[in-house]
């Protein structure tokens, strides 16, 4: 089990320090266009598909604790408390990377197999800041479609 564990966390430092730098492109087929609602969404969140795999990468402005993570729950509420929406979520996923003497941003992975288990239709993302009564530090919309997810960042709410 533990080499399992460290060959994900490998593969997955891999794909951020692959990906540093990089903006998610706007024109990914898992990410809804921008309306420009909301055009300083992208500079804090981003969507991308990476090996099949979806990945969101967060801004480091926000502080995050090591026991973070990020998760789809049932649309149709705000969610502020991290133990809100621990309750009611469908599926979670932690922090895969972040080392703060490099920088960068922290990144979390959804795996498409995980995101299938799923009923379709629409949902919220929340990031919570830690999982022991932690708060939601941000949401918003997503659409999930068998394997796939949609998310509309123009509609991103900080806490």
């Amino acid at each position: 089990m533990k080499k399992i564990l460290i060959a994900v966390l490998v593969i997955a430092m891999t794909f951020a320090l692959v990906g540093c730098g990089k903006k998610p492109s706007g024109g990914d087929a898992t990410a809804a266009p921008d309306s420009g609602a909301n055009s300083a969404a992208s500079d804090k969140v981003g969507i991308s598909k990476e090996e099949g795999h979806i990945v969101f990468k967060v801004s480091s402005e926000f502080k995050l604790d090591e026991n973070c993570w990020m998760g789809i729950v049932p649309a149709g509420r705000e969610y502020r408390k991290e133990l809100d929406a621990d309750e009611v979520d469908v599926i979670w996923t932690g922090r895969e990377y972040y080392d703060p003497e490099v920088g960068g941003d922290y990144t979390f992975i959804f795996y498409p197999e995980n995101i299938s288990d799923i009923e379709d239709g629409g949902y919220a993302m929340v990031l919570c800041d830690n999982d022991d009564e932690g708060a939601v530090i941000l949401q918003f919309p997503i659409e999930v479609k068998g394997a796939e997810l949609t998310a509309d960042l123009s509609k991103l709410k900080v806490y």
